[in-house]
């Protein structure tokens, strides 16, 4: 019994740290259902029209107090893909399409096609080009996304994106 509870102290720990210790990023890749593969740099996301966000609270999943986020200037997610062309072979199947954003560390977070493209809701998803005054080059994390809309903001946070998945359902 002694082991069990010391194996699972040490997956306990081990776990917390991976959370800590993303791996930083300086592109993501957006693949899958899309007519063609793209690379979006830190150099690329610059070139994007940045928006300031107004100041919000990090809310973890059990409604606890994280971090507050301020001073902060982001490129609308929907703006950065819309770069990329869907292999749909009609418009009304955009409906069917939804975009799977991973983190370095494995971390998932989904948008539909709609609630991107077609709420209001999508013009506040943001990659943020700065944080706190500190520039995406230096941040810690690199590429991060963020929802400053949700009622649970860390679910949504993505530091280290690192891949966008088109897929179609």
């Amino acid at each position: 019994m002694r082991l069990i509870i010391i194996v699972l102290i040490c997956f306990y720990i081990q776990n917390l740290s991976a959370q800590k210790n993303i791996p930083t990023t300086d592109q993501f890749i957006i693949t899958g259902n899309i007519v063609m593969e793209k690379t979006i740099t830190i150099s690329d996301l610059n070139k994007y029209p940045s928006f300031k966000i107004k100041k919000f609270r990090i809310i973890n999943h059990a409604g606890e107090k994280k971090e507050w986020l301020k001073k902060c200037k982001g490129v609308k997610l929907r703006d950065v893909l819309t770069t990329v062309e869907l292999d749909a072979n009609h418009p009304k199947q955009y409906s069917e399409y939804y975009f799977v954003l991973i983190a370095s560390d494995g971390y998932k977070v989904t948008y539909s096609w709609n609630e991107i493209f077609n709420q209001k809701s999508g013009e506040n998803i943001y990659v943020l080009t700065e944080k706190d005054e500190i520039t995406i080059s230096n941040m810690a994390g690199k590429i991060i996304l963020v929802n400053p809309n949700d009622v649970h903001t860390g679910r949504r946070y993505i530091k280290g994106l690192s891949t966008i998945e088109v897929k179609k359902g």
